[in-house]
């Protein structure tokens, strides 16, 4: 974990775009654990909350409606998938979804 704050906070302090972009890209790999259906030791998931912790990955961003193909009728929940560890929270208000209100295990 020390080394993950290291290379955030150096890449956070950095005035260089490169490195802005880099951090940028690392971080926000749109989609990245769609593919991720059942849990493997190697897949982006596992290898996300065993570098930083945890047992389940939150995030926004992707919203239902538009990256996931929710109709914005149909947004009632969060949607949980790569077998149970990530939880999308975007309902997509902006594209007529709903605000979500989840609670976590």
């Amino acid at each position: 974990m020390a080394t993950v704050n290291t290379a955030v906070t150096l890449a956070l302090g950095s005035s260089d775009p490169a490195a802005w972009l880099d951090f940028c890209g690392r971080m926000s790999d749109r989609g990245a654990f769609r593919d991720a259906v059942l849990a493997n030791p190697d897949d982006r998931v596992s290898m996300m909350l065993r570098t930083l912790g945890g047992n389940v990955l939150v995030h926004g961003h992707s919203t239902l409606t538009k990256h996931f193909g929710v109709a914005p009728q149909d947004v009632t929940v969060a949607l949980v998938y790569a077998d149970d560890r990530v939880i999308a929270i975007d309902g997509g208000v902006y594209e007529g979804g709903r605000i979500l209100l989840t609670r976590l295990r």
